[in-house]
């Protein structure tokens, strides 16, 4: 989404700890549904929801400094496109080679991969980059 186009922006800064993920929520859920009409507000909540857990619970370890997710939404005439910025290690969470098969017995399948085919399902667009040192991961949903 190009700035131009933007025509409102909101953003918070969280510490990425267990303990501030209800207020990550609660804030992804209130800001999503003043942009978007509420079906299309729980898609992009689900999706936000798996990228801020996955941050939250594994982007920092190892690592000490400041732990933040930096939330941004950035809502233009056609689409609401959240911003999710952290400084942790590098990782592209869209690339992820954890794919689940459906059609496994429950008593075989593998932990883990369906966050990915959230993401994909409940988004119009999902990107990620890494610049300045940062994972940056942009979750969009198209108005119409």
């Amino acid at each position: 989404m190009k700035t131009a186009e933007t025509i409102k922006k909101c953003s918070k800064r969280f510490a990425a700890t267990s303990q501030e993920l209800p207020l990550v929520l609660a804030w992804i859920r209130k800001e999503s549904e003043k942009l978007l009409p509420r079906p299309l507000a729980m898609r992009l909540q689900l999706a936000a929801e798996e990228a801020a857990v996955n941050i939250i619970n594994y982007a920092y370890e190892g690592l000490s400094g400041e732990k933040y997710l930096q939330l941004d939404f950035l809502a233009a005439a056609n689409a609401v496109t959240l911003c999710l910025e952290d400084a942790g290690v590098a990782f592209n969470m869209l690339q992820a080679d954890a794919q689940p098969d459906p059609h496994a017995a429950l008593n075989e399948r593998r932990a883990g991969g369906w966050g990915l085919v959230m993401l994909h399902k409940f988004t119009d667009a999902a990107t990620y980059e890494r610049k300045d040192d940062k994972n940056i991961l942009l979750l969009t949903i198209n108005k119409n």
